[in-house]
């Protein structure tokens, strides 16, 4: 329990003992003309030097501009992908196959109409050099061509070739008035009319030069069916290959792509799959990209009745791979948005849990009685990438952008009876989404969400409850309920329950126990379940020591259900971790705000071996002599090793006043107390971070206490210190939204 012990840090010293006689040449007994003609002679030595020196400079320098200037001149071929909207087309079943002669005529038109658009355009039109169709698709009303593009530019030229293309792009793309005029007519007059034109830069990893094998497949997914990768699962996909599938929907219908497996190398610059909201791989439409192994299900859903899945392996280290379920869905205009007048409702970004397709505007209107406000609750969030501007993926609440992976604050209350919510996409890189609760509170009484006192229940509604520990216990106190919600924790499926003065714990004993590991040097630390996804544990464990970086996320590795060290089996879950958040002031020397939270790589399964613990509301109150329950690897004695087989003992909740006395005064409010006076049962060395767990009146587990620090382990008139994790309440709510 005590902080993990720490190493004196050394400086390598740079000091040489040196020998004086190499410093200090022995003095000669001079002459007056030796002296000068040795001066002449070092004066020509030092103007040939300068010379010479002079001349290698120009030299050098020559080099340089001539290299520069060379490279600078040197031409490299882009390869540019995308696609082309034809207005006054038809789409026939032959445009799929490039050896029909419809599919022939359409690309010769298309190839004629690009190199037409990229003639009106003086830097496209002096660095272009080829064109190619690659396939086409029925858009409903419209046919898609979708093409390739090679550009050869100077390096210093590859940005004015964008830029032109951007340029060319914006001119095509129709304004309201055009789309109703059946596009714009491109000279020469040809038999297309084109009015979008989209294209992308390739990524480099797709030409690789060691690649032995290039094939495309097209899939129609009107019926549901399965895809996989060569030999799955019997054997590992082939290296050296580029494999493409090409999906299509029927018109006014999206694709979904569900994985059932992934399992790719680690490293995405060997191994990748790559979803495109496209059927060439546009950089602008990446939907996603994956390697390493999916421990959950993955849902991806097109904007439109296209979808491009491109496998990219290298020569070595091959692996199973995937297998995916495909089918289609309606476009319909009602996937999201509209009005909600209701007292309470939830609504989600489209598909959720599935990750939301791109190009996607959802708004909803919230109108409740007058009177009340409005109170938005996001229980899950993963919305674009965390940025203070919000760019590209958001959900605006009002006119406030959220974004990101979680929310600091997840809950907002409305100022009216009144509240609009947004939420876009662009048209790239998708996530998970979110999922929202909202529910009406009674703007008479406003004060009723500050007044509450420390030591009752603020229910949804705004009422107080004045009941020790209400939430959880099997009884519903609050007149709506809310005291009772989330209650998915704290459960176990056995009902009895190296600590000091410990026994050994049975298997499932303590479904929330986490072992924390640092790679290369094993258990370090404990935490709790708080989520599927989210762990619970101490700041001093996360803290930079002797050289070890803990608190770097990547250093970690979390075993949920594990109850031996050193023993896996079918319940243990391994996972790395993603982020850690320990609090902005915990203080190294008091052990105040002793707390941080962890996010896992990924989420994982509950299930009876794996369950997260009740936390305790922030009004949370623990009476003196509270029998308490402490877990944990840590060592059995002051000294000792750390157990093998998960430890568990009971303390006793011990009274502020006289644990500070017992402590010399270091405990503050934000710390608890637990232990037994006569000694020999406490919370050790490894035990840190982990739980100190309370039954509630309902027969849950709440977890009232992180391990912190303790003068030394067991010691007769001490108490274990613990951080009171009620007084955190909001703060982990901020981080991990559980």
């Amino acid at each position: 329990m005590d902080q993990m012990d720490s190493e004196q840090r050394f400086r390598p010293r740079h000091e040489a003992d040196l020998d004086p006689s190499l410093l200090f040449l022995p003095a000669s007994d001079p002459q007056v003309e030796k002296k000068h003609g040795l001066s002449r002679r070092r004066k020509v030595f030092v103007g040939v030097a300068l010379l010479l020196t002079a001349v290698a400079l120009s030299l050098l320098t020559g080099l340089l501009v001539w290299h520069l200037h060379l490279r600078d001149g040197t031409k490299v071929t882009k390869v540019y992908v995308g696609s082309m909207t034809i207005s006054n087309q038809n789409f026939l079943l032959q445009y799929e196959d490039p050896t029909s002669a419809e599919f022939i005529q359409l690309s010769e038109l298309v190839s004629t109409q690009l190199k037409v658009i990229y003639s009106e355009n003086s830097v496209l039109d002096k660095y272009f050099t080829h064109c190619s169709v690659q396939t086409f698709s029925d858009g409903g009303t419209d046919v898609m061509a979708f093409y390739q593009s090679e550009f050869d530019a100077p390096l210093s030229q590859q940005q004015s070739v964008d830029d032109a293309l951007r340029s060319v792009e914006n001119s095509l793309t129709p304004s309201q008035t055009q789309r109703g005029q059946m596009g714009r007519l491109m000279r020469p007059s040809t038999d297309i009319r084109v009015y979008r034109l989209m294209s992308a830069a390739v990524d480099p990893r797709l030409s690789r030069t060691s690649l032995h094998d290039r094939k495309s497949f097209d899939v129609h997914v009107s019926h549901a069916d399965q895809l996989a990768s060569p030999g799955f699962p019997d054997s590992s996909y082939p290296p050296g290959v580029l494999l493409q599938w090409r999906l299509r929907a029927d018109p006014f219908h999206r694709v979904r792509l569900d994985f059932g497996s992934l399992v790719l190398e680690d490293d995405c610059e060997q191994d990748f799959i790559r979803l495109y909201d496209s059927l060439v791989p546009s950089e602008r439409h990446l939907l996603t990209e994956r390697c390493g192994s999916a421990q959950k299900s993955l849902s991806f859903l097109s904007s439109g009745n296209v979808m491009l899945l491109v496998l990219l392996t290298s020569e070595d280290r091959n692996f199973p791979g995937f297998i995916a379920n495909y089918s289609q869905t309606p476009l319909l205009d009602s996937d999201c948005g509209g009005t909600l007048t209701a007292d309470r409702a939830n609504f989600s970004s489209p598909f959720f849990p599935s990750f939301y397709p791109p190009a996607v505007s959802c708004v909803w209107n919230i109108q409740v009685s007058e009177g009340k406000l409005v109170k938005v609750e996001f229980h899950r969030f993963s919305v674009g990438i965390r940025s203070e501007l919000c760019p590209n993926d958001y959900v605006e609440v009002d006119g406030q952008r959220l974004c990101g992976d979680s929310l600091k604050n997840s809950t907002i209350i409305s100022k009216s009876n009144a509240v609009t919510i947004r939420f876009t996409s662009d048209t790239s890189f998708v996530h998970q989404g979110f999922i929202a609760e909202y529910r009406t509170l009674v703007s008479t009484q406003p004060h009723l969400l500050q007044l509450c006192s420390e030591f009752s229940f603020l229910c949804g509604d705004g009422v107080c409850v004045r009941k020790d520990n209400p939430q959880c216990d099997g009884h519903v106190d609050c007149e709506d309920g809310t005291d009772e919600e989330h209650c998915e924790c704290g459960v176990r499926p056995y009902l009895s329950s190296k600590i000091v003065g410990g026994q050994d714990s049975r298997e499932g004993e303590w479904p929330w126990q986490v072992s924390l590991v640092v790679r290369g040097m094993g258990h370090v630390c404990g935490a709790s379940v708080l989520s599927d996804q989210w762990l619970l544990t101490a700041a001093h464990c996360v803290q930079d020591s002797a050289g070890i970086r803990f608190s770097q996320a990547d250093q970690w590795e979390a075993l949920l259900g594990m109850h031996m060290q050193g023993h896996t089996d079918k319940w243990t879950v391994r996972r790395g971790v993603r982020r850690i958040v320990a609090h902005p002031r915990y203080n190294a020397v008091t052990f105040q705000h002793d707390i941080a939270v962890m996010e896992l790589d990924a989420n994982v399964t509950l299930n009876q071996r794996v369950w997260p613990i009740c936390l305790p509301t922030s009004a949370n109150h623990e009476r003196p002599g509270t029998h308490a329950w402490i877990s944990g690897w840590g060592s059995t004695k002051e000294g000792g090793f750390r157990a093998s087989v998960l430890q568990k003992a009971t303390v006793q909740i011990i009274n502020s006043t006289q644990c500070s006395k017992l402590m010399s005064d270091d405990v503050t409010d934000h710390m608890m107390c637990a232990g037994t006076l006569q000694g020999g049962v406490d919370a050790c060395q490894g035990d840190s971070g982990g739980p100190l767990s309370v039954t509630g009146s309902g027969g849950r587990f709440f977890q009232v206490g992180v391990v912190s620090w303790g003068d030394g382990c067991g010691r007769k008139n001490k108490a274990g210190v613990y951080t009171r994790v009620s007084k955190y309440r909001r703060w982990i709510k901020e981080q991990s939204g559980v």
